[in-house]
């Protein structure tokens, strides 16, 4: 019995060591600094794959964008280079039948139009939309 324990908490520890988190939540880590604009798809930012279109990634004033929510840096979805509208996906682990809160401060870049800025969230194929 001793061993059957032994041997499923160890399969437990190593099946939570290989869980994907949600990472960086704030946008604060990356390949770079702060303060650039992506019109490619990649995973500059920590955590985060630019899926679609052209984002700015903006650092606290006054050097580039405007004070975060939560901590230094923010995205602009609708950077400042040719690509039009980005996009950024993130893919983490969850359990089976768990209960998640998702929550986001979103803002408008109050330099460029439209006056109403959109936003829509897509959780395993569920959009919402926001502005």
């Amino acid at each position: 019995m001793v061993r059957l324990l032994t041997a499923l908490a160890v399969v437990m520890v190593a099946s939570l060591a290989t869980a994907a988190p949600f990472q960086n939540g704030s946008f604060e880590s990356g390949a770079v600094s702060p303060c650039n604009t992506f019109n490619q798809t990649g995973t500059v930012i920590t955590g985060w794959t630019i899926s679609i279109g052209n984002i700015d990634w903006e650092g606290p004033p006054p050097s580039c964008g405007w004070q975060a929510s939560d901590g230094k840096a923010s995205l602009d979805l609708v950077g400042s280079g040719a690509g039009g509208i980005g996009g950024i996906q993130q893919t983490f682990d969850t359990v089976p039948g768990t209960t998640y809160q998702v929550s986001f401060d979103m803002a408008g870049n109050f330099g460029a139009p439209p006056v109403i800025k959109p936003l829509d969230v897509t959780i395993n194929g569920v959009t919402t939309h926001y502005t």
